[in-house]
């Protein structure tokens, strides 16, 4: 009698176990559901962006494997980076966080910008240091961590091949950035606003032919980069 059960009780098994795991990735999109995503960066609170880092880390425990959950975190990061650091700039500045020339230095894509000039100057141990900054170690580091663990879930998630080789100065493969750019543009090549990003890395990079091959495909798509090209060109 038992042996005529056990396709039954195997089958309710795996029917609870999936239960319990569809159930904790809905925990997930439940956080990711109240975060305002549609605003501009600078109009989140740090308070509400701290808030949806602890509940989705502490989510993000019994669904090691969820792509998407780690992909939004790392982001999270990205914005906490920003508003903390538009926040001291303030005050070391004098000038109001509203100041929107304030939050374009806090474009995390200009800290890679500034590792790849000292690398080329031969300043290799400046680099080092300028990875350790605390804002940076608090906020860019999870945000690395977090992509890496994106990609592990799902190898075909665009924005974390961008961010990590955009944040690749805090790792130990400083050659890893254009691997991971590459393949941005093989997983979304009609994405305009990421491939004028993956150009504008690859000029702080000093990799000018890459940088121009990429721009051509985006305005290829449409002239809306345009005058940001010509104008990062002329500089």
């Amino acid at each position: 009698q038992w042996l005529q059960l056990a396709p039954a009780l195997a089958l309710l098994v795996a029917c609870l176990w999936a239960s319990i795991a569809i159930n904790r990735h809905a925990n997930v999109y439940r956080i990711l559901a109240h975060v305002p995503w549609a605003l501009p960066i600078q109009e989140f609170s740090l308070a509400d962006d701290n808030r949806y880092v602890a509940k989705l880390e502490d989510r993000l425990k019994q669904t090691p494997g969820d792509a998407e959950g780690y992909e939004a975190l790392g982001e999270l990061y990205v914005i906490r980076y920003r508003l903390t650091a538009l926040k001291n700039l303030s005050v070391d500045t004098g000038y109001s966080t509203d100041d929107q020339n304030l939050w374009l230095w806090t474009d995390t894509n200009l800290l890679y910008q500034r590792t790849h000039l000292f690398r080329r100057q031969g300043a290799d141990e400046m680099a080092a240091e300028f990875a350790k900054n605390p804002v940076i170690a608090e906020n860019l580091h999870p945000a690395r961590t977090a992509h890496a663990q994106s990609l592990a879930g799902c190898p075909l998630i665009p924005q974390s091949h961008l961010r990590l080789a955009e944040l690749n100065y805090l790792g130990n493969d400083p050659a890893s950035d254009v691997a991971h750019l590459q393949k941005c543009v093989e997983l979304d090549p009609s994405n305009y606003d990421r491939l004028f990003q993956v150009g504008q890395l690859h000029l702080y990079a000093g990799r000018l032919e890459q940088a121009w091959q990429v721009w051509h495909q985006c305005l290829e798509l449409t002239p809306k980069h345009l005058v940001a090209i010509m104008g990062l060109a002329s500089s």
